[in-house]
């Protein structure tokens, strides 16, 4: 390599005396480049907050789908919901009206502020999430006391109506798919922890499946609320791994692997019983209420659990293919 004096001294004067300005357009071609680079940030920002708030909102679609799949909330139970959203301080946080009772309790108050006319719904829809209980001892006396979302039952036990809305004249109501109901008048009934109702209605308009229904006053049949049969299906409780002997919606008789399991339990404590049904996995508080060690046996009463999973339980201990045999 050789040394290129001409070029050193050349380089040499430059500092000493200051380099000569850049032709002008050098500078502007510079500026245009730091322009598009700006640009081009600022694009891509944009473009990433776009996307990530496209995916924020498709995963809040996904979680209210997945928790008003397991609710079973009715389409005019789901529009409160995504309207008592609009009551949350944070945006796209709606799903988690259906998880947590004191963000629903919090944007429930906010919007009875508002709109007072709304209380008797906002009630049924807590009650409906499991987030609010009916006073103890409280009985039904008409079908105005029935929060939307209830499940109406023939004289066979098969659910056939579901309640949408209660108006001050008239219940508007749906038939679950694949009934078809004859006549004007309806023999139904409804369950409730202190008993068996039952109520004779008739049916004011029908339109497809919807119906308006008349008010009507219920008799109460029996104390005992659910119908109680064998069946099998795992679960676990307090997060021993079991499975249920029988099943039905108030609780469960539950089968431990061993007897010392069965024996951790003791009478009225409050576990976290999972049951995996079929169609999804239902998770409730459980009150033990009797606990048989020897027999492996441990059985529960629901304490805390969603109606919409109730119903499910009840679905299934009454599906003709799970009483055979």
């Amino acid at each position: 390599m050789q040394w290129n004096q001409p070029a050193v001294d050349r380089f040499l004067f430059s500092l000493s005396t200051g380099f000569a300005p850049p032709p002008t357009a050098h500078l502007l071609a510079g500026g245009v480049i730091l322009v598009l680079l700006g640009l081009t940030y600022i694009l891509a920002t944009r473009l990433g907050r776009r996307r990530r708030l496209r995916d924020l909102e498709s995963r809040m679609q996904m979680h209210m789908e997945d928790w008003a799949t397991q609710a079973e909330l009715s389409p005019s139970e789901l529009a409160l919901v995504r309207e008592l959203g609009q009551y949350l301080p944070e945006e796209h946080t709606t799903h988690l009206l259906l998880k947590e009772p004191l963000t629903f309790e919090a944007a429930r108050r906010l919007m009875i502020d508002e709109h007072p006319e709304r209380s008797r719904d906002l009630r049924s829809l807590a009650i409906r999430l499991g987030f609010r209980e009916r006073a103890p001892g409280r009985t039904l006396r008409d079908t105005s006391d029935l929060p939307a979302g209830s499940l109406l039952f023939d004289a066979e036990g098969n659910p056939v109506v579901r309640i949408l809305s209660l108006e001050p004249g008239h219940l508007e109501a749906e038939t679950l798919p694949g009934i078809a109901l004859r006549g004007r008048r309806l023999s139904l009934t409804v369950s409730r922890p202190d008993g068996l109702y039952a109520l004779q209605t008739e049916i004011i308009r029908r339109k497809d499946h919807r119906l308006l229904l008349g008010h009507a006053v219920f008799e109460r049949r029996q104390a005992r609320r659910f119908f109680r049969k064998p069946l099998i299906v795992p679960a676990s409780l307090g997060g021993v791994e079991c499975q249920t002997g029988d099943l039905s919606g108030g609780g469960a008789r539950l089968r431990m692997p061993t007897r010392a399991l069965a024996a951790r339990f003791s009478v009225d404590d409050l576990q976290t019983l999972v049951l995996r049904m079929e169609s999804a996995e239902i998770r409730c508080t459980a009150r033990i209420v009797h606990v048989v060690p020897e027999e492996l046996f441990v059985h529960v009463a629901f304490e805390r659990i969603r109606e919409g999973d109730r119903d499910r339980i009840v679905r299934a201990v009454l599906k003709p293919e799970r009483l055979a045999g």
